[in-house]
């Protein structure tokens, strides 16, 4: 009884154990659950072998002869009990497969943007939009084409609906507008007759690409009316949006314009010059003759000199010039004259004239006066006297002869005159033509001396129309 008393007691002991063993303690849940499976087999292998009557391997080696220290302790065995999960992980498995699957649908299919409207927008904005949401560039398909309705860089349409959902990565395709078609044909109107604010509604109810109006001031057409137009060597009849016209239309008459004088006096003439451009004013420029070579160039005066006058007005501007101050050469000698000329940078020129009383080689006159102001760009005309006329011997000479000689003498203010007479011959051989039968001056009969201004020479010679080639030769005289 004690023994089975005892048995009882280890079996007990034993169904503690593994009661103990199977309840969940830690995290080691599943490590615990494999040694209980060990514990369990052994046990289980124990039991047969007890069952069919045989002893285990450490049993065969305790002798019941044996002390009580070499007994061998009984072990109890316990039975296995199978393996259930519990309801609580089924729950945690369930939830953790439905977020998987939700994960991989928002990752890889789920719509993750929304399309805005693009429409009338530009094609700046649709790049915006893309890298802000960071849209591949591949994945939007730009398209450009001519469009009437929207100005160039405009969005005419696109693939997804405004608002709509989509997936990042799917194709996309925008529709850009090129503006007008510049080859399509426009009517072209009567451009002479029409005014600028029908031309100009003409160039934009038509969206002309290439149309310029160019407005001037014109003094006969009337404000607003067309001067010209030039279509560069294109027909009319084939004119088209894109074909480049220029319109010359009038801004009637350019009003007057008033400019503040200013004064220029002891200033250059570049400095006004460049004034009078810039306000369109005219310049007349005159000369202010001075001695004083630290004002040649500048300004003298200037007519007005203040006030307010109209564009396209004038003003008298005098400038000093350098020059001299005219001296009395009469009477002096020609090369005291010279002298005064170079030394004041006068330009003179020296004429010699016959005269009855000045000496040769002295000046009888000269241009301008004492006391005028004179300059290089002002010649002086100096008259040198080379005396009387001095009378030759023309006797058995020609008539031509004579006039040449008259001739030369009153080049030089000689003042004479000559006074012909002509005899009629018929008889060649006696008296030629031209040839002088007599002349006079009016001084002594010796036909020497001087002529005064103004003398007279008297002179007969003859004009015979017979042939002289019908003479005999003439004799040789002994």
């Amino acid at each position: 009884m004690a023994s089975n008393k005892n048995d009882d007691q280890k079996k007990v002991s034993v169904d503690d154990e593994l009661e103990s063993f199977l309840k969940p303690k830690n995290k080691n849940s599943e490590k615990e659950i494999a040694d209980k499976d060990v514990v369990e087999d052994k046990i289980e292998k124990k039991s047969v072998k007890e069952a069919s009557g045989q002893k285990d391997f450490l049993s065969s080696l305790v002798s019941e002869d044996k002390p009580a220290s070499f007994q061998e302790e009984e072990v109890t065995r316990v039975e296995k009990k199978s393996f259930q999960l519990s309801k609580q992980m089924i729950n945690i498995g369930v939830v953790s497969l439905i977020t998987l699957i939700a994960l991989i649908y928002f990752m890889f299919f789920a719509a993750n943007a929304t399309m805005p409207d693009f429409l009338g927008d530009t094609k700046n904005d649709v790049q915006v939009w893309m890298r802000q949401n960071s849209i591949n560039a591949t994945d939007v398909i730009l398209v450009e084409e001519y469009n009437f309705e929207y100005e160039a860089g405009q969005v005419v349409s696109q693939s997804v609906s405004p608002n709509k959902r989509f997936r990042k990565g799917a194709k996309i395709t925008i529709v850009v507008s090129k503006g007008a078609d510049p080859e399509e044909a426009i009517s072209f109107p009567d451009i002479k007759n029409m005014t600028y604010n029908e031309i100009v509604a003409w160039r934009t109810e038509n969206k002309l690409l290439n149309l310029r109006i160019n407005q001037v001031y014109h003094d006969s057409i009337e404000n607003g009316e067309v001067i010209s137009y030039d279509l560069r060597n294109v027909a009319e009849n084939e004119f088209k949006r894109g074909t480049n016209i220029t319109i010359e239309v009038s801004r009637g008459k350019q009003p007057v314009q008033q400019v503040t004088v200013q004064d220029f006096t002891g200033k250059t003439l570049p400095e006004i010059q460049a004034w009078a451009d810039s306000n369109k004013v005219k310049l007349e420029v005159n000369d202010s003759f001075t001695s004083d070579d630290g004002k040649a160039g500048r300004i003298a005066s200037q007519s007005p000199s203040t006030g307010s006058i109209d564009q396209g007005s004038t003003i008298i501007v005098n400038v000093y010039k350098h020059a001299a101050t005219m001296v009395n050469l009469v009477g002096g000698t020609t090369t005291n004259a010279q002298s005064w000329c170079s030394s004041n940078g006068v330009s003179c020129n020296f004429i010699e004239q016959y005269h009855d009383s000045v000496l040769p080689n002295r000046v009888v006159s000269q241009s301008i006066g004492s006391g005028r102001i004179v300059d290089a760009s002002t010649p002086v005309n100096i008259y040198i006297s080379i005396g009387r006329v001095d009378i030759l011997e023309f006797n058995g000479k020609s008539i031509t002869e004579l006039r040449n000689w008259v001739e030369d003498k009153n080049s030089k203010l000689a003042g004479l005159n000559l006074q012909e007479q002509i005899i009629y011959d018929n008889d060649p051989c006696k008296n030629p033509t031209g040839e002088l039968q007599t002349f006079s001056f009016p001084t002594d009969p010796s036909k020497y001396g001087y002529l005064k201004y103004g003398d007279s020479i008297y002179a007969i010679f003859y004009v015979n129309s017979a042939d002289p080639s019908t003479c005999p030769p003439s004799l040789p005289t002994s």
